[in-house]
């Protein structure tokens, strides 16, 4: 496990029951080159910035949000986006793998359906709350293991709409934006790209919007001396206890922590 999070820095791992799994920082700009890691299948979660990887002859751009299955063996080389990019990285036990026989032998994709991203939000939640027992974890991941192996690829079928609208919450995301006025942009039904977006990204437009905040949030902690409750109003949260505790349930620290901690 540990060839699998070198390029990183770990802000925290964990090993419960049959779980292994890991929280990591990877640098702006860091290129991972073509690599395979053999023995392991994983997960991996982007908790904050953008992450693209090719496999072959194909590139794809993992956004926070996004969760995606490496299968064993499978080569691939990564480029994280221009902001620190965070992952969360669970091992898939071999012996979970064992009992979905088709599991080892299929390409790595992203997966797509909320179910999955909701569980494994659900698994990081309950590790970093250090309160999580193995018969729980271990539970988790079973099913985790069982829902990817019946899981299609979510990332095959995304019209240029949705690439649109996702565009427009990374440039505006400490905009008040509307459901109406984004499908309207969009030329869709709000029902429609409700649907779309969550199906494709796992979550819901808002969930995702918190999310780039955050994201933007961990960049000028870093870089800036911005108070933080001129940052939450800057980014559009409704004040500074609402921006500390939503940074605390998608980073695991509060900003303040942050921000000493990368001082």
């Amino acid at each position: 496990m540990s060839e699998v999070s070198t390029h990183g820095l770990a802000v925290r791992t964990w090993t419960v029951g049959a779980l292994h799994s890991f929280e990591a920082d990877y640098a702006p700009g860091l290129t991972i080159a073509t690599h395979a890691h053999h023995g392991d299948a994983f997960v991996n979660l982007v908790v904050a910035g953008v992450l693209r990887e090719t496999r072959g002859r194909e590139t794809i751009e993992l956004p926070a949000a996004t969760l995606v299955f490496h299968a064993d063996g499978e080569e691939r080389r990564n480029v994280f986006g221009p902001h620190a990019t965070r992952l969360f990285t669970l091992r898939l036990d071999p012996a979970l793998l064992d009992r979905e026989r088709a599991l080892p032998r299929r390409r790595s994709r992203v997966l797509g359906d909320p179910l999955l991203v909701r569980l494994v939000h659900r698994l990081r939640t309950e590790l970093w709350a250090g309160e999580a027992a193995p018969i729980v974890v271990d539970s988790l991941a079973a099913e985790l293991v069982r829902l990817i192996a019946g899981a299609r690829d979510g990332h095959r079928v995304q019209p240029r709409w949705l690439k649109d609208v996702r565009d427009i919450l990374h440039d505006e995301c400490a905009e008040r934006l509307t459901l109406q006025e984004l499908a309207s942009r969009a030329g869709v039904h709000p029902i429609h790209l409700h649907r779309t977006f969550r199906a494709r990204y796992g979550c819901t437009i808002g969930d995702y919007v918190r999310r780039m905040r955050i994201e933007e949030a961990c960049l000028r902690l870093r870089r800036t001396p911005s108070s933080l409750a001129q940052l939450s109003l800057d980014l559009g949260f409704v004040d500074q206890a609402h921006f500390s505790r939503v940074f605390k349930q998608l980073v695991g620290v509060t900003p303040g922590r942050y921000r000493r901690d990368r001082g």
